[in-house]
């Protein structure tokens, strides 16, 4: 993603953590915290499911006594290898996590060359079925997709997860090098503010509807907190 706060110009094959080591940093943190009061350990990246040893390091977090798991992932693996999905809930990942951040073209506009937009798709439909998880559609709101962000919330009605998370363009990471064409003005950030309001307002009326918020990028300021997401910020 051209919006990716993780350059991956930073990222060094021969200096990825084993899978020994994975496991012992978890086994450290469930020795030295009180993982109990963790609200979820989540595999995130980049695409974590490149990572062929994820159902090992998982089932040792579950045998440590981490309450929660968590994946956040692109759908592109994920579409097309059911029997790792499988393999990952079964070592007792339950919360998963896929972005969505517009319709087909805007979507794949965001990424470097290749489509992603029908897996993506293909995976939210899947796991939003699925009634043993929790599950989440993230969308990343930036200059190149605002006006279309009421497409990608009646796509998001169309699946039905559990939470829609909103999070806008930081200049961070890759972010930073195209923060030109990414980065909201002040008057889009109001715009996408107010939109996340009315919604939040809509769904509160209704009880069977899925949460909105958007994400822990910083203190909104005392007009909007507790406003568009469900929370005061805390991050």
């Amino acid at each position: 993603c051209e919006y990716c706060s993780s350059p991956k110009e930073w990222w060094k094959p021969g200096a990825e953590l084993s899978t020994d080591e994975i496991c012992r940093t978890l086994e450290n943190i469930a020795r030295d915290f009180n993982i109990k009061g963790i609200a979820q350990l989540a595999f995130s990246g980049g695409e974590p499911l490149l990572r062929r040893d994820l159902p090992i390091v998982a089932r040792r977090a579950k045998e440590l006594g981490f309450p929660t798991l968590a994946i956040q992932t692109n759908g592109h693996l994920a579409s097309r290898r059911p029997g790792l999905v499988e393999e990952l809930i079964d070592a007792g990942v339950t919360v998963w996590g896929i972005n969505i951040d517009g319709p087909e073209s805007v979507h794949d506009s965001l990424r470097e060359q290749g489509s992603w937009f029908a897996d993506a798709l293909a995976f939210a439909r899947q796991i939003c079925r699925d009634k043993r998880l929790t599950t989440t559609i993230s969308t990343l709101v930036c200059r190149k997709n605002l006006d279309v962000i009421s497409q990608v919330y009646e796509l998001v009605q169309e699946l039905g997860p559990d939470l829609w998370r909103i999070a806008h363009f930081d200049p961070i990471g890759r972010g930073a090098e195209t923060a030109d064409n990414y980065l909201l003005s002040p008057k889009d950030l109001r715009k996408l503010l107010g939109f996340l309001a009315d919604i939040r307002a809509r769904h509160q009326a209704e009880t069977e509807t899925f949460e909105v918020e958007i994400g822990c990028g910083g203190w909104l300021g005392k007009e909007w907190e507790g406003i568009v997401r469900p929370y005061i910020f805390h991050c």
